[in-house]
């Protein structure tokens, strides 16, 4: 422990945190974790959203969790005037946050909070950009089909976003991305008043780890996940950008293996019905949203990451640390992820961005696998590359 942190404070802020579960929620969990462990008292301030109204703040691990209102009024006419009263709500708490505890730092992981803390004059601020609005929210990266008002909502929304997006770029001290393709993309939409720095995110290895054979066996037979089947995994929100249908469409041609998915979004239901209408119900198993996703890893054979737009994947550095072989899309045409820059040459790659491609490159995974074994431990590379104690005393310039 640094006893000269003692009594003094870190702030972390975004938009949704646990019970809610992906890379942003579970960055601000370990980060939390290393700054404690480091001697600071950690404050997470983030919405309600996904939390019950009855318990707003609480005490997680010894770190204060705030939660922002997000629902004032329940009118759809008056929905404007909600976001107004949320807004001065939150730029309130920052305010209080600034007087009461004066944090050393804040972390932010999303635009509309880095630019409130800004306002509220809580300084030094670090950005630690999870994705690019004008890339990640496009409407295609969202939904397949959306129709023409919801088309029309999701194109205004991101004209807002994108705006708040670019005044936090600008006047937050610190912007920090985890990849160059992220780096490149910010370098589109704003000029931070500061040098943007690329960063390693973590992985908590303690926690991703695999089983043994038998274990592993045993747990497959106790989940009733096809127990004796090569079993492919694939993690993240049911949208369009993830290429879930890509997968659906590339085990047609992999009927010796099966599929989990593990995550929920408005794609879900139309996932389902394409699997239905293949015939392959009982060869993919459709989770939801999981609040363990750990087992599923632990159940899997090797991992799949068939997004179309990805500027990091936590999911796959979890899939790593729990020695899963990695299966991806190589950037190109149609495709722009940081798989590459990530993991490098450690994953079997599809080169075009289509389901036969991905079904090839899934077809050597197992092969390998079957046959000659990995020639490398993915596991191995988790545990000496990717560590949210390395990135928290970055974030603190030690």
């Amino acid at each position: 422990m640094n006893f000269s942190s003692l009594n003094k404070y870190i702030l972390l802020t975004s938009n949704a945190y646990l019970p809610n579960r992906g890379g942003v929620e579970n960055s601000l969990y370990y980060l939390a974790r290393a700054f404690s462990e480091k001697g600071y008292n950690v404050i997470i301030l983030i919405s309600d959203v996904g939390w019950s109204p009855a318990y707003v703040d609480e005490i997680i691990e010894n770190v204060e969790v705030r939660r922002y209102r997000t629902r004032f009024i329940n009118s759809k006419i008056a929905l404007p005037f909600n976001g107004i009263i949320v807004l001065m709500n939150l730029l309130s708490q920052f305010i209080e946050i600034r007087k009461r505890y004066s944090p050393v730092l804040t972390v932010s992981r999303y635009h509309l909070t880095t630019l409130l803390a800004t306002m509220a004059g809580l300084k030094p601020q670090c950005y630690l950009i999870p994705g690019v609005v004008k890339y990640q929210d496009s409407v295609k990266n969202l939904q397949s089909n959306p129709g023409l008002s919801r088309s029309m909502i999701l194109r205004l929304k991101k004209r807002y976003h994108m705006w708040v997006q670019k005044l936090a770029l600008s006047f937050v001290d610190r912007c920090l991305v985890f990849s160059e393709t992220m780096f490149k993309q910010v370098a589109t939409v704003a000029s931070p008043k500061d040098t943007v720095s690329i960063v390693k995110p973590g992985v908590d290895c303690d926690f991703f780890k695999p089983l043994s054979e038998q274990a592993k066996k045993a747990l497959k037979k106790d989940s009733s996940i096809f127990e004796n089947d090569f079993v492919f995994l694939s993690v993240g929100r049911m949208v369009r950008a993830k290429g879930f249908d890509l997968l659906v469409d590339a085990m047609r041609s992999l009927s010796q293996c099966k599929l989990v998915l593990v995550g929920d979004g408005p794609e879900l239901e139309e996932l389902k019905r394409r699997a239905n209408e293949l015939g392959m119900s009982n060869q993919i198993e459709f989770i939801g949203q999981s609040s363990n996703p750990l087992k599923y890893y632990q159940i899997a054979d090797a991992f799949v990451m068939s997004s179309r737009y990805e500027p990091l994947g936590q999911t796959i550095l979890e899939a790593l640390a729990c020695d899963l072989p990695v299966v991806a899309f190589r950037s190109g045409p149609g495709v722009d992820t940081a798989t590459e820059e990530v993991i490098g040459k450690y994953a079997f790659y599809a080169d075009d961005a289509n389901a036969e491609s991905l079904a090839e490159a899934m077809q050597r995974c197992m092969e390998c696998k079957f046959n000659n074994g990995l020639a490398y431990q993915p596991r191995q590379l988790a545990l000496t590359s990717f560590s949210w104690k390395t990135l928290a005393g970055k974030l603190l310039n030690e």
